[in-house]
């Protein structure tokens, strides 16, 4: 199985580079938009720019249903929200740079992951970074605390010392982040289209963003974006 899931390392690199980008720009956008704003209501504000816009650069906004892969796709969808969520969650409680280093735990996660479940060769060294990433954290984690518990200036410690939860939202962003990967690996190589494979994060946006919502708001009124919010939102 190892065999028929191989990729080619050039497209792997560019494809990663690209989604490296995009990912920084989309947490410099979401670090901009503050924190009135949930984090729910900006993944459903991004999701509906997303599906809006899709035609105009020539892909089709809906998902189609006439696919054997039904199950794969609403796994995708729902992995990469929470995914999104909780990336989203880390965004508003510790600064971008921690955030950044901890989610690129999860191109070797990714390796732990295609590892058990598709049973790919886990090399020594993917081993290693996965040990040091980790021991980084934990020493991120534990100067943290240490920092909270001893700082005296309240300021000092809102703004520079990260609570607990933001790094716990962080690693969950980067176990989802790989697990949601993974399936679109299993999907690209089974077939499916890359358009389907995008609708179905989208639409898992849209539809977890309101389920989410209303769960937790109980139904209440959503905050309304101001102008700057909006422009963070649609950049």
């Amino acid at each position: 199985m190892a065999g028929s899931f191989g990729l080619n390392l050039s497209n792997v690199w560019v494809s990663g580079t690209l989604m490296s980008i995009a990912f920084s720009s989309m947490s410099a956008a979401a670090k901009g938009t503050g924190k009135r704003l949930p984090s729910h209501e900006q993944i459903f504000l991004r999701s509906c720019i997303c599906l809006i816009t899709a035609p105009m650069f020539g892909e089709a906004s809906g998902l189609s249903l006439n696919t054997s892969q039904r199950q794969l796709l609403l796994l995708r969808g729902i992995l990469g929200f929470l995914a999104i969520l909780c990336y989203y969650e880390a965004i508003a409680a510790i600064p971008l740079a921690t955030l950044t280093l901890i989610t690129r735990l999860h191109p070797i996660i990714g390796s732990v992951l295609a590892y058990v479940f598709l049973g790919e060769p886990l090399q020594p060294r993917q081993l290693r970074a996965l040990t040091y990433g980790t021991l980084g954290i934990l020493l991120l984690m534990s100067r943290s605390l240490s920092s909270s518990s001893i700082s005296t200036d309240a300021v000092h410690t809102v703004n520079e010392v990260a609570p607990l939860h933001g790094y716990f939202c962080a690693l969950l962003a980067a176990l989802l982040s790989a697990a949601s990967l993974l399936t679109v690996r299993v999907l690209t190589v089974l077939g499916e289209t890359p358009t389907n494979i995008r609708s179905a994060f989208h639409w898992a946006n849209l539809l977890g963003s309101l389920t989410f919502g209303w769960m937790f708001t109980r139904g209440g009124p959503w905050l309304w974006p101001r102008r700057l919010e909006c422009e963070w939102i649609c950049g």
